[in-house]
């Protein structure tokens, strides 16, 4: 059965220099929908999370708004922390959000890790910060950081760019990524961690996020190793996709979403590989069907960064032991689009699965042209989809 596709009004303008980024929608008790944004500038550098509220579906738009307690911070001069990747997820009773992210050091000049003449940064204790807002007040609580106690406080341990899920209690579920070894080479004199991949049980007590339980660390001994993990409660058990760096996505299933064997690349129910590059996926559940929103290679997509010009959906069969994507229920959930000759690019989204068996999902085409590795044009499209059943 294929998919209804309908693009709603922009909740963001259309604008240049400033990019919206990481579009994330999320709905609320009362009819309240909520989109968590950041403005990215420079060399990948993120503003402080913003947000915006709408209370008719979509069809109008609060001005933005602030997020204080997610605000980025001076660490010493000419370094910054900020909070990047911050995705908000419900409660299951829908009376608060959850928005938490990963704390990122950046300098004048973008995100650090980029910047090869950034000053060394001071001792600091590397978590996920988030913020809890509660619809009835709306109000956003104080910044609060959450981490694995088990690992050393100098290592990244992040929630982000990720989709959480609830335990049959109500706690959620939360999947994160976390420095596994030393830095690594993954492009020509740029160095990262090698990260694996966990899930964690939380339970809220007011606005603070309490750790109930562990899971399995998930370790992929290649390039940065595993990113960016999404998770779903499915129509059998969890499920778990990761981002990957070896041309493929990786998926895994749980019965209680902490215990995990080892992922395997994501294959349509041909036996083809999903051929992608470095780029999240995430769940969508539509109708009662669970669906993968991911991003590939085809002929469009060749010829942009990472294949990310296309944002695609496919219904996921998980009746049998892996799971696997079926080929002809495939559609462009956000189809390519051009200026100026460039391609925009896609890829830095999320997905909010309604109660009404509809979906919402939030991206951002980039338009960037680029000469002589200066970026001299740039243009930004937020863009909403609301997703049904025929």
């Amino acid at each position: 059965m294929m998919l209804n596709i309908q693009e709603l009004p922009a909740p963001l303008a259309s604008r240049e220099k400033h990019d919206f980024f990481h579009p994330s929608p999320c709905v609320l008790t009362g009819g309240l929908w909520m989109m968590t944004f950041h403005r990215i500038q420079n060399a990948d550098c993120y503003g402080g999370c913003e947000a915006v509220f709408s209370v008719d579906e979509g069809r109008t738009w609060s001005a933005p708004r602030k997020v204080e307690a997610l605000r980025t911070l001076a660490v010493r001069k000419n370094l910054m922390l900020g909070i990047a990747d911050v995705r908000p997820f419900s409660s299951q009773d829908g009376e608060k959000a959850l928005l938490i992210g990963c704390d990122t050091i950046y300098t004048l000049l973008g995100n650090a890790s980029w910047d090869k003449d950034a000053p060394e940064p001071p001792p600091l204790r590397y978590g996920s910060y988030y913020t809890v807002f509660d619809v009835k007040r709306r109000v956003f609580g104080p910044r609060r950081m959450l981490r694995n106690p088990a690992l050393p406080p100098e290592k990244l341990w992040r929630v982000a760019c990720a989709q959480a899920t609830y335990a049959p209690d109500g706690d959620w579920i939360l999947p994160a990524y976390f420095e596994y070894r030393a830095n690594v080479e993954y492009e020509a004199g740029y160095f990262s961690p090698r990260f694996a991949v966990e899930t964690v049980k939380v339970h809220l007590e007011g606005d603070t996020l309490i750790p109930v339980a562990w899971g399995t660390q998930l370790v992929y001994e290649n390039m940065r190793g595993f990113l960016e993990p999404s998770l779903i409660r499915g129509t059998r058990d969890y499920l778990l996709t990761i981002r990957a760096e070896d041309g493929c996505a990786y998926v895994a299933r749980s019965m209680d979403g902490l215990q995990w064997p080892q992922p395997v690349p994501w294959r349509f129910d041909d036996g083809a590989l999903l051929e992608t590059d470095s780029t999240q996926q995430h769940w969508m559940m539509v109708g009662g069907r669970l669906h993968l929103v991911y991003t590939r290679k085809c002929a469009e997509s060749a010829n942009a960064m990472r294949y990310r010009s296309i944002l695609f959906v496919a219904e996921v069969d998980d009746a049998q032991e892996t799971p696997v994507l079926k080929r002809n229920t495939e559609q462009e959930l956000c189809p390519r689009r051009q200026r100026n000759g460039v391609d925009g690019l896609l890829g830095n989204f999320h997905v909010a699965n309604l109660a009404d068996g509809t979906a919402l999902v939030g991206d951002a085409y980039g338009f960037y042209k680029v000469e002589n590795d200066d970026i001299v044009e740039r243009y930004n499209d937020v863009v909403l989809k609301r997703v049904s059943l025929k």
